[in-house]
Formats: structure tokens, sequence, C-alpha cells
């Protein structure tokens, strides 16, 4: 039997040349999916298949797990994916990462890169998921059967299986520790609310709140833009110190800025927490690093990564999965926060 060719292949798909070539050689130049599975399961009809894989090319599906974030500076970020790349490890699937505020203004290169590279499988971050990536990563799943799970909060209508924290929950918690100790004037500070986790978080402390004041707070909500989180709690202090209400307490947004807010604090020598309580949210290392350390709601940020990359391994292996995982929240006492006299 004679040996298959390109040609062949071409042939058969009734296709040029150049079109296969580009999807047999595993290149990442833009190929409708239902072309390109037509090109695969041709060749390995036609026994193309041994030759593809002496050549070390793809055959349907490569070995690797592409993970979509938006970005790594936040530290929840850099924990998911240390907990992903160490279920991996070992796995015989590789990572590849995509940050979503690099690829912003065309989501279009990064769902290309993804057909063209024929993942295995999507890890995906829950705010980086925009109606375009949710639409390709479903074509991707229907045409080839890619395995997609996400990652930190349930999207409304969504349909992949993921690995869920109840932020509105944690928030709701925080505020109720607070009002708990004795709280009555509480503000909530946060640099800026555009994410839906930040503002899943900002409605959990409104529900709370709310509950408590019998009105409206919008007015106890500060929020600002800054170079980094850490420096818009600094601001906020000032804001809230500034505002002249008596405020005993403050929810941060996450933990970088309830240090922020600690040390505006300090400079205007107001001690944590004799004169004013701080609970953070997230639990990173930074929460641990500042004196005192702050009393937080604890997102396990590298147990969800760990979660997500071994139920993804799991459909990866066809064994049972693709439900969802819910993780409740729960606020660790360290000492920011104290009951009032």
């Amino acid at each position: 039997m004679s040996k298959v060719t390109i040609r062949d292949i071409a042939q058969k798909c009734g296709l040029s040349i150049a079109t296969v070539s580009r999807v047999l050689s595993g290149s990442s130049y833009p190929v409708r999916l239902e072309t390109r599975k037509l090109i695969m399961d041709v060749a390995q009809e036609c026994g193309y298949v041994p030759n593809m894989l002496a050549r070390g090319l793809k055959i349907n599906k490569g070995n690797e797990i592409a993970v979509i974030l938006p970005s790594v500076q936040n530290s929840f970020y850099a924990s998911l994916v240390k907990g992903i790349e160490t279920t991996l490890h070992g796995s015989g699937y590789s990572m590849l990462l995509y940050l979503t505020e690099i690829h912003e203004e065309n989501t279009r290169h990064l769902v290309e890169s993804l057909q063209g590279k024929m993942v295995a499988g999507v890890i995906v971050a829950a705010d980086s998921m925009d109606d375009f990536l949710e639409k390709k990563l479903q074509h991707l799943r229907r045409i080839l059967n890619t395995k997609i799970m996400v990652v930190d909060h349930h999207i409304g209508g969504c349909t992949f299986p993921g690995v869920y924290f109840d932020y509105f929950s944690g928030a709701r918690m925080a505020t109720d520790y607070l009002i708990r100790l004795g709280h009555t004037n509480i503000a909530f500070v946060s640099g800026p609310v555009d994410r839906e986790t930040r503002r899943i978080r900002l409605a959990g402390f409104k529900f709370a709140y709310e509950a408590l004041r019998g009105k409206n707070v919008e007015e106890d909500c500060y929020i600002c833009e800054e170079e980094t989180e850490f420096k818009a709690g600094v601001t906020l202090a000032n804001r809230i110190i500034a505002s002249g209400k008596d405020y005993t307490a403050a929810m941060a947004m996450n933990d970088s800025v309830g240090v922020g807010l600690l040390a505006g604090l300090a400079e205007h020598r107001i001690r944590v927490p004799e004169d004013f309580s701080i609970v953070g949210f997230d639990d990173c290392i930074y929460a641990q690093m500042c004196s005192p350390m702050l009393t937080t709601v604890r997102v396990p940020s590298e147990r969800i990564g760990t979660m997500a990359a071994q139920n993804l391994l799991q459909e990866l292996r066809n064994q049972q999965s693709g439900s969802s995982v819910y993780i409740e929240p729960e606020v660790i006492e360290r000492k920011s926060a104290v009951k009032l006299d």
C-alpha cells in the first residue's frame, strides 16, 4: 500500500493542499473547526495518523490545557495557577496560560490560538468570560469535545461545569461578623468594581448592612481608581477620615485593599484594632504579613485550582464527572477586628 500524502487527504476532503497542510502541521493559522475536524478524521481514516505521530504533530487534540485568567497580578490568580500546575504535573498534560487583560481588545486572537493548538481542555476564570468567549468555548466543546471547566463564581445561564466560590455569602458573613462584634457604622472599601466577583462582594455587604441600617447604604461604600489595590486602601483611609463619619470598622474588597487601609489609618495614628476594626477578603499571604494580621474571609484559591484540574483530568480520562462543586466561605479570625466595648 502506497504512503498516504497530504495531496491524497486534500483530494478526499475537497480542500486545498495548503489548508490541509496547515491543519496537519499544527499551525495556529485560523481554520474553521468543522474543516479542521474533517481533515483530522480523513487523515486518521486514511492511515495518515502514524506518520503524524512520527513527526510529533497533533492528532485531533493535543496534550495542552489552556488556562484563561484576567491577570496574574492578583495573588488569588497566582495561587489558582499553582494549584492547576501542581495537579497537571506528571499527568501528561501541560498548561498554556492566556491573560484576557492582554487579549481584551481582541478576544478573537485568543480563540484562534485555542483552535490552532487544538487544546484538550480549558480552565477559564469566570471574570474572563464574555459572551463571545463563552459562545466559542461552547463551539469547541460541541465540535471537538473539548473539555471546559469554569472557576471562581457561577455565571447565570452558563452550562459548563465548574468549581465555584460563594462570594455573596462571604461578603455577607464578613459584614455580619463585624455587626456581631457590635459595630453599627461600617464602611465598604474597594478598588475599581470592574469584575463580577467584586460586584457580588459589594452586593453581599449591602444586603447585610442594609438589614442593620434599614436604609440604602450607598454612601458608606468607598470606591476609587488607583494604580494598585494597596494604594486604593491608603487613599480610602484618607477619604473615610475626611468624611467626618464615626466609622468603627470596614470591610475591604480584598486583603490588598485591607492592608492598604491599615497603613493609611496608621499614618493618622488610628490604631487597628483598638480604634478601628478591619475584615479583609481572600486570605492571601498579605493578610498574614501585616501587623496586626488581618481577620479575613478565606477563598481557597489554590484548592479551587487543584479541584478544577482534577475534575478536568477525570473528564479527559472518560471518568464520570461534569458536575459542579460549590465551596462555602469561612471567616478566619486573627487580630484586626475586635468587639466594641
